[in-house]
Order: structure tokens, then C-alpha cells, then sequence
């Protein structure tokens, strides 16, 4: 009942939809391929199987990278059509997936005759998406023509208890995640209470299986000890101590900042890089430090007379890893935001570094908890900057303590790789089947 409220609505409101599209700056850019316009006199892409994958943004497309490179090797002719909602995905997709040579392409806007304009352009045999972006438009299509659907890394959501709800919005909102969810023939979910927040939603238990998130099979190239002695003398920080704050929001970076320079009264030999969640909004967070005496400069206007200054701001993609390698200690960012409740906590797993999260962490919880039961992570009670600051005081203070809480992160990294495989699999069941 609810999807076809949500087909009529989608049609209903398409002017006001577009009118927006047309006025964001972010969308407007491609709309004529949000809009599949530009498939028109195109065509096809030889390939079979064909396989569309869809990823939102930059950590669900690095998600995804190696299933697409999985099923490149399985399938070396395929058509492998993989979209993604946001422009910096786009820009990820292309840099990461090259050797793999999918299409990219923007993610088609929900609405029905779009979606029927890029089903019938491009015959998928199969879809798959990842996390939580359901479209219902796009399954409901999928469902008719007989295409099997598929998400892994499935997930859902349960915000902080803290947080007021409306029970008649919750209790909609919730119908309508059910009857998206129910369109997939597979949902591969990230742990055992994923499942059970499905099959409480009413899914089907048959349809839903655990088998762990790809997130664990992204592995970043290291760097010799020489390449991350060379990578911290290019920034003057040879005889300073690191500190990585990846992927901050509004208002986490003020926490940080005032943290840092706490610490930088006992400890001064210290460094700060703040890589926000979204690039675009490295120039407020620099103007927010500028507001403090610490001396900054900006990753993309570097030059050799601002090196040793104290905090560098990140504001290019595809470079965090090597940030990840010099830290002495990684705090997550989104965590000290009930809004947002976390960000990726493998990176810095894959390279043993000690981690802080602050207390919020619902998007990320089933890790955090299997981290705090084995003493993988550090997390913090409260969103202050005085807890955190004696957090990282605690892991600069004694290299036992964080040896040991790197070591154990990285630990539960490596006992969770492999998913990709398991993923690839079911793909491959579903293909088998349809074809």
C-alpha cells in the first residue's frame, strides 16, 4: 500500500522534484544522466551476464570495489553497470574500478519512466546494492520484470534511545522500510542483529543471511617504513607524534580542536590532521582553527614554507590511507554526533592503529561492541573534549596501551575478511537462475 502511495506521490510530485534537481548544485551538474536522457541513440554495451551494482557515495563504492573485482574475474565478458547517487562516489568509482572496467554512471532519479528508461536500456540480469539504499520505484520494476535483487552489507539503522520520536511517523516509516525490503530476493546482512532487526520488520528470516560486511576485504596498499618516514618529513613531523581525526561533521571538529590543545600542554610534540567527512567544507573547518593559535595550512595548497605547522586540513579525496600509516592515534569521526553515529572503523584496523570513538556509535554498533569485548577500541561516555583529551593522553602515554588496542583491532579486521566471496556467490546462485 505504501509503495504505490510512494509511485503516485513520486509522479505527483516530479515537477517539484526536478524544479530542485535543477537548482542544486550538486545534482544539476548530470541531471541529463540522472535523468538516463543521455541514452538516447546509444547502444548497448556488449556483455553477458549482465550485473547491475549500485553504491551511494565514496565508502559504499570503496565497499563495493571488490566485488566488482571479483565478479570481473568470474565473469570476464559481463556487463557490469555499477551507479552511484553522489558526485565523489562518481569520482571513486572511476579511480578505483578502472582495471575492472565497469560502466559508471550516475544513479537514475526514482521516478518511473526513468527507471524503466535504463531497465530496458541496459536488460540487467541481476541487481545488487549495497547497505540501505532502497529506491522502491527501481525494485518495484525489477520485481515485475522477474529481475532477482540483491543487498549486502545490509544494515539497519537504530538511532541513540535519547532521541524523541514520533510514534505515528516511526511506525510509517517503518512499514515502509518493510515493504521495500520484502522486494529483495537476498539480503545479506552484516551481523546477527541486523538479522534480527529485519525479521522484526517483518522480513522473511529465509530471505535474510549473515555473512559480514566486503568493508573488511578494502585493503589499502602499506607503505615501507621508508615511504612513511618520507611521508611524514614532507610534512615536518618526523620528531612529532600523530593524531588522525577521519571523516569529522559540523561541531566535532570544535570538540577535537579544544582536545588537542589540551594535550598540548603535557605533550607539545603533537600534530593534528582533520579530514572532514566532506571536503567542501575544509574551508570553514579552516577557518574555524584559524580562530585558535595553532598554525594550519590546507593538503591542496602545501608548499615547503608552511611545513611543521601544527594541524593539516584534508581537502582532496583518495588520500587518507597514508594518514592512516602515521598516526599514533585514530579518533572516528561522526561519533561525537548522535545525528550521524559513526564512520568506517577498518582503516585504521587494517594498519593496527588505536582507535577512539565517542558515544555515539548506531550506525556502526555491531563492530564497536565485538571491538570493546575483545579491547579493540577506546570508547568514550560523553562528547567532550576533556574526555577525549585524556584519551588520547592515556594511548600517547603508554605505548602498551595502544600497542595492544592496535593489535587487537587489526586482529579483528583479518578474522573478518573473505566476505566479498561469500557475496560473489550468492550473485552467481542468483544469475544461475535467472539465466
Amino acid at each position: 500500500m505504501l509503495l504505490r502511495l510512494y509511485a503516485l506521490l513520486s509522479v505527483a510530485l516530479s515537477p517539484v522534484i526536478l524544479a530542485w534537481v535543477y537548482l542544486n548544485p550538486k545534482l544539476s551538474p548530470d541531471v541529463r544522466s540522472r535523468l538516463a536522457a543521455d541514452l538516447g541513440g546509444r547502444t548497448m554495451p556488449d556483455g553477458q551476464p549482465r550485473i547491475w551494482i549500485h553504491a551511494v557515495s565514496v565508502g559504499e563504492a570503496l565497499a563495493a570495489a571488490p566485488v566488482v573485482v571479483e565478479l570481473r574475474k568470474r565473469y570476464p565478458d559481463a556487463l557490469i553497470l555499477f551507479t552511484v547517487t553522489t558526485a565523489t562516489g562518481y569520482e571513486t568509482a572511476l579511480r578505483t574500478l578502472g582495471a575492472a572496467s565497469p560502466e559508471v554512471r550516475f544513479f537514475p532519479l526514482d521516478f518511473p519512466w526513468v527507471i524503466a528508461r535504463v531497465i530496458r536500456f541496459y536488460r540487467p540480469h541481476v541487481f545488487v546494492c549495497t547497505e540501505a539504499d532502497v529506491w522502491p520505484n527501481l525494485l518495484m520494476d525489477l520485481n515485475r520484470r522477474r529481475v532477482p535483487t540483491l543487498v549486502f552489507n545490509a544494515r539497519l539503522v537504530e538511532r541513540a534511545s535519547g532521541r524523541k520520536r514520533n510514534r505515528s511517523a516511526f511506525r510509517v516509516t517503518r512499514r515502509f522500510v518493510s515493504e521495500s525490503y520484502r522486494l529483495f530476493d537476498a539480503i545479506l546482512a552484516q551481523s546477527e542483529r541486523d538479522k534480527e532487526r529485519f525479521v522484526r520488520m517483518g522480513i522473511d528470516a529465509n530471505r535474510v543471511e549473515v555473512v559480514g560486511s566486503t568493508k573488511f576485504d578494502m585493503a589499502m596498499e602499506p607503505m615501507s617504513t621508508e615511504k612513511r618516514n618520507a611521508f611524514k618529513a614532507k610534512w615536518g613531523w618526523l620528531d612529532r607524534r600523530v593524531i588522525f581525526a577521519a571523516s569529522t561533521h559540523d561541531g566535532e571538529e570544535e570538540i577535537i580542536l579544544q582536545a588537542f590543545l589540551t594535550l598540548r600542554k603535557d605533550i607539545p610534540d603533537l600534530a593534528l590532521v582533520l579530514a572532514p567527512r566532506h571536503t567542501d567544507r575544509a574551508k570553514s573547518v579552516a577557518a574555524l582553527v584559524g580562530e585558535t593559535s595553532l598554525w594550519f595550512q590546507r593538503y591542496s595548497t602545501f608548499t615547503d614554507i608552511q611545513r611543521s605547522q601544527s594541524v593539516l586540513i584534508i581537502d582532496t579525496m583518495g588520500v587518507l590511507g597514508a594518514f592512516y600509516q602515521i598516526a599514533d592515534c585514530v579518533v572516528v569521526g561522526g561519533t561525537f554526533s548522535e545525528k550521524v553515529g559513526g564512520h568506517n572503523l577498518l582503516e585504521p584496523a587494517q594498519f593496527s592503529r588505536p582507535i577512539v570513538v565517542g558515544p555515539y556509535v548506531h550506525t556502526i554498533d555491531a563492530q564497536v561492541k565485538r571491538l570493546l569485548a575483545d579491547g579493540g577500541v577506546l570508547q568514550l561516555s560523553d562528547a567532550s573534549a576533556e574526555s577525549l583529551a585524556a584519551a588520547f593522553h592515556r594511548l600517547l602515554s603508554s605505548s602498551s596501551d595502544a600497542l595492544a588496542l592496535g593489535v587487537t583491532a587489526f586482529e579483528f579486521y583479518q578474522a573478518n575478511q573473505g566476505v566479498t566471496t561469500v557475496v560473489a556467490d550468492r550473485i552467481a546462485t542468483l544469475l544461475k537462475e535467472k539465466r
